[in-house]
């Protein structure tokens, strides 16, 4: 599979436990097939994954096409983490995460958990 940012990088794959994920060595975007970016995100142990790189760049005027089918991505920002956009497949609903955005992804869940604990045991 060709990374969807690069366009000309083959995508590498990388397990993690019971996980495979694909990454270009490039740019360092992830590739989540149906399911995966959940897990990948609550993952304590990445193994080989690169999560803090360089991020993206700015996004093109191109639109990604899915490595799995070819189809355009849609880009939509993440509930929990409005400053992160992700873009998704229509057709397979893989997910592709630029470089560093999985960094950010897990450190805005471990704030809300945090958040959670100091409204759930300290404020009530």
């Amino acid at each position: 599979m060709k990374c969807p940012r690069c366009t000309i990088y083959d995508l590498k794959t990388v397990k993690i436990e019971d996980l495979e994920v694909d990454q270009c060595e490039e740019c360092l975007g992830i590739w989540c097939d149906i399911g995966e970016m959940k897990a990948l995100v609550e993952q304590t142990n990445l193994g080989d994954l690169k999560i803090t790189g360089k991020p993206g760049g700015l996004r093109t005027i191109v639109p990604l096409s899915c490595p799995r089918d070819g189809k355009t991505l849609v880009m939509i920002k993440d509930l929990k983490a409005a400053d992160i956009e992700i873009d998704i497949c229509p057709t397979c609903a893989g997910r592709w995460l630029d470089g560093g955005e999985l960094d950010r992804l897990r450190q805005k869940g471990l704030l809300a958990n945090v958040k959670n604990f100091f409204v759930t045991y300290l404020i009530s």
